[in-house]
């Protein structure tokens, strides 16, 4: 039973999140409501901690594949859960896409029609505004925000996959470098109170500077999630695999650079044992 709770919470907590961050994005650009990068990242960044606080003292709130794996690796967490975890954060990430879509289908479909988007067409720089206006705003490289289909076709050439992934590898990185600091209880400048709070403000701001170039997805379930609900309802393979095959990037790049993180974690702090505020 205590195991199952651990698994409600981690598909509560990635749902919490992964809703945030969708709807950010369609009451946003698609909507009007929200307007620029930063009122976007700063709600991604308030649904991280929303999430941190409700499910922390059950599951740790890993609410990430690649968060998972570090604690797997590095931390001791037990092999025998990293599946249901899996599971669970798969799970939340799908539902609040779906749910995303339901809420907001109407207004996707009229963004299209005004934009002249025909859905699932593909077509250089065009198909990577049309992954844009889907309900999970699956992660497309560069970003296409108030960007024409020309402008996203020379910008193309400038943001290669290669660039994509260590974008993200770097950025997951540095996510996980301070996740893991804040939370270690050797770190005694730090509140245990706040730490949700300066978490969801890392992801605001790794957002607002890495956004531009790859929408910033730093976890595997966040993105492929939404993917295949998109393929289900019409996307096709602007959903899967995506504007130059680039679904890849949002997958591996979070993994390795969670790895690095938490290996820069371990160097400073010569972490022999486990001591963190948040067990899984």
């Amino acid at each position: 039973m205590d195991q199952a709770r651990k698994y409600l919470a981690e598909f509560l907590g990635t749902f919490i999140m992964v809703f945030f961050a969708v709807t950010a994005n369609s009451s946003g650009p698609i909507a009007g409501a929200l307007v620029g990068l930063g009122q976007v990242a700063a709600v991604n960044g308030l649904g991280v901690t929303l999430a941190i606080y409700t499910t922390a003292d059950i599951s740790g709130a890993h609410l990430n594949p690649a968060v998972t794996l570090v604690f797997a690796v590095w931390h001791s967490f037990p092999w025998s859960n990293v599946a249901g975890y899996f599971v669970a954060q798969f799970a939340g990430a799908i539902c609040a896409a779906g749910l995303n879509y339901g809420l907001y289908s109407s207004t996707i479909a009229r963004f299209e029609a005004m934009s002249g988007i025909v859905r699932g067409a593909a077509g250089i720089g065009k198909e990577c505004i049309d992954l844009w206006t889907v309900l999970s705003k699956s992660r497309c490289f560069p970003i296409p925000v108030e960007s024409s289909p020309e402008h996203i076709a020379s910008l193309q050439s400038f943001v290669s996959p290669g660039l994509a992934f260590l974008t993200e590898m770097v950025g997951t990185a540095i996510l996980l470098f301070v996740i893991l600091s804040l939370i270690d209880k050797k770190n005694t400048s730090i509140s245990p109170h706040i730490v949700p709070v300066l978490i969801g403000c890392t992801v605001t701001s790794l957002i607002s500077v890495l956004a531009p170039i790859t929408q910033a997805g730093f976890n595997p379930v966040r993105d492929f999630a939404p993917r295949l609900v998109a393929l289900a309802v019409g996307w096709g393979q602007i959903a899967i695999p995506g504007p130059r095959n680039g679904f890849w990037v949002y997958i591996l790049g979070p993994i390795v650079g969670a790895q690095l993180g938490a290996a820069l974690h371990y160097v400073l702090y010569k972490a022999t044992s486990v001591s963190l505020r948040y067990p899984p």
